[in-house]
Parts: C-alpha cells; structure tokens; sequence
C-alpha cells in the first residue's frame, strides 16, 4: 500500500486527458465568449493618402445579421464629431438579411499624420438584447499645401452662349497667405473676374475668382491654359489647363478627349 499515493498521483494526469478527449465537444466552445450579431465583412479600414478623394476619406464597412432573429440597429455612434456615418433609413435587419454604412472624415479639417477613428454600432433584437460592437477607421492624412479646384477647365460652347467657371485656391498651409496678382489665358477673348478672398470653416484661405468662356468659339475645339501670378514663393505660377468644345465639334471629339481630362477635372494638391 506504501506505493498506492504515487500510483494515483501518475494516473490523475491520464485520467484528466482521457475525460476531456470523451465529453461532449460543444463544451468545448462555451467560455469561447458571445459572438457579435453583426458579421462584419472587415473590422478596420486604412485609407493611405492615395486613397483620398477632393479631401475626403471615405470607409466601407459590410456585415450581415447572424444572430438568428431580427435586429434593429439603434445608433451608429462615431468617436469624433468630426466623423460622418451615411447609412439607409431603415435600420431593421432581418436574419441573414446584409447591408453597409460609410464613414466619412473631412480630413481639410484634421492634422497630418495618421488619425484613428472608433465607430460604434449598438443594436437591439425583439427579446430586447442590446449589443455593441466596434470598427476602426484609419486614415493618413497627408500634409496639405495649396490646392487648385478645378485642376482642369472643359467647356461646351454648344449653345453659342457664354460659360462661367469659378477656379477655388484654398492654402491649407498656417500663416502663409498670400494674393492673386495677375491672371492671364493665351486667348484675349477669355475673362477672368476680381479674385475674392475668403476663409473655409478651418480657417484656411480661400481665393475665388470666375473665368468667362466666350460662346463663339474660332475652332471646333481651342486648347488654352488659364496662368495664375501669385505672390507667394513656392507656389508663384499656377496652371490650369483649359479645353473648350464650338458647336462644330463631334460627338465623337468630345468623348474621346472628356474621357482622357476626366482624371484631372477634380481638385488635386499642387506639387
């Protein structure tokens, strides 16, 4: 009897590792945690600063409802009042049934570097279970300088009727304004209004001004490029090309060189 502790004391081991290969495997999963109703396609987006758009980041989310019952989503609740969630207006979910939200950050308004962003979604099914869970939304905001918008100028002078096109120069820069000195095109009959100076709700300057299209064109088709004079040393010329179509263009002149400008109509940083 002198060896019967030691013969217990190796076989407690074996017998432990023989009942866990024998119980049932749903034990298995039960202090695993809750699983979140809302089966999130991804649960962070990172927006590099190519992926901006005219000083926008915008983040895709997609999930699916897997709770198995119908779900209300109560709120979807942004960590920062400068982060905007565009979703439908019906907030009820069936089982199974999938849909998105986007979050939006106006990043004129943000510090460059990387910003983090934690997004909310608090639901509630028919028991009257409320759940939350939470994505992240990371953007790399980069370092602003002097923005041109439009980057590129095209006009339709189909009618014969003048056309009027505001050009926007916003610094994003702090404590470097700066003026419009002169503004010219290769073709007198453009014109170009007094430049008007203003702020955006950030406090950057805004310079303003409108270039008028005349409606009689000499060509079915005149290439120009409207040049900006400033007083500011690192951005001291400006350009902005212009193309303008006369009621003798085709149809096909038009989209052919609309599809190639298309990629520089939008507002861009000036290099």
């Amino acid at each position: 009897m002198r060896y019967l502790p030691l013969i217990i004391l190796t076989l407690t081991p074996l017998m432990g590792s023989c009942w866990g290969m024998f119980r049932s495997p749903h034990s298995q999963f039960e202090v695993s945690g809750k699983r979140d109703p809302l089966a999130m396609n991804i649960h962070m987006v990172h927006l590099r600063e190519f992926d901006l758009k005219e000083g926008k980041a915008v983040g895709e989310f997609r999930f699916e409802n897997r709770s198995g019952l119908p779900l209300t989503i109560q709120k979807i609740k942004p960590s920062c009042g400068c982060v905007s969630i565009r979703h439908r207006k019906e907030m009820d979910y069936q089982s199974e049934e999938k849909g998105r939200f986007y979050v939006e950050v106006d990043t004129a308004g943000e510090a460059s570097g990387l910003r983090e962003y934690r997004v909310e979604i608090e639901t509630i099914n028919p028991a009257g279970q409320t759940f939350l869970q939470s994505v992240q939304f990371r953007v790399d905001v980069p370092e602003r300088k002097v923005t041109v918008v439009p980057r590129a100028l095209i006009a339709y002078q189909l009618s014969g009727q003048p056309t009027t096109q505001t050009i926007t120069l916003t610094d994003y820069r702090q404590g470097n304004p700066f003026e419009v000195a002169h503004v010219s095109a290769t073709s007198s009959d453009i014109k170009f209004s007094e430049p008007k100076i203003s702020q955006d709700e950030h406090g950057h300057q805004v310079i303003q001004f409108e270039i008028t299209i005349p409606g009689e064109l000499p060509a079915d088709r005149i290439t120009d490029t409207v040049v900006i004079q400033t007083t500011d040393e690192e951005f001291n010329t400006i350009s902005v090309p212009l193309l303008a179509y006369g009621p003798k263009a085709s149809k096909s002149q038009i989209s052919k060189q609309t599809d190639t400008a298309a990629g520089t109509e939008q507002g861009s940083t000036i290099q």
